[in-house]
């Protein structure tokens, strides 16, 4: 398990490789998941069981997001990937208002 957290191209100590194993652990048929139980030559039980942990971790990151920036949502929107999106592109308001405790950040955009 060492080798899955400092690995240079995948390893999880690197915020930046995290979208792969998040991608992996909410879709196990997609070719993120092929991707690293390739590349690691992982048990897939094995690899399923850390999957579990992270896409757990994920879904309650994503229900945080949704419940500060969709929790009063009045107008009945969805509130979904997609308005996220385009409250982010279009106001810079995801990073620019983020929740209590997070310092606010320039767009990426």
């Amino acid at each position: 398990m060492e080798l899955v957290w400092s690995d240079p191209l995948y390893g999880m100590s690197d915020p930046n490789h995290y979208q792969v194993w998040v991608a992996a652990a909410n879709n196990r048929s997609s070719g993120d998941y092929r991707q690293v139980i390739q590349y690691f030559n992982m048990d897939p039980v094995a690899l399923n069981v850390l999957l579990d942990q992270i896409s757990g971790w994920s879904k309650g990151v994503e229900g945080v997001v949704d419940n500060w920036y969709c929790g009063n949502n009045k107008e009945g929107e969805a509130c979904d990937n997609d308005l996220l999106t385009f409250m982010q592109l279009s106001q810079s308001s995801i990073t620019a208002h983020p929740p209590p405790g997070v310092d606010p950040t320039d767009s990426f955009c």
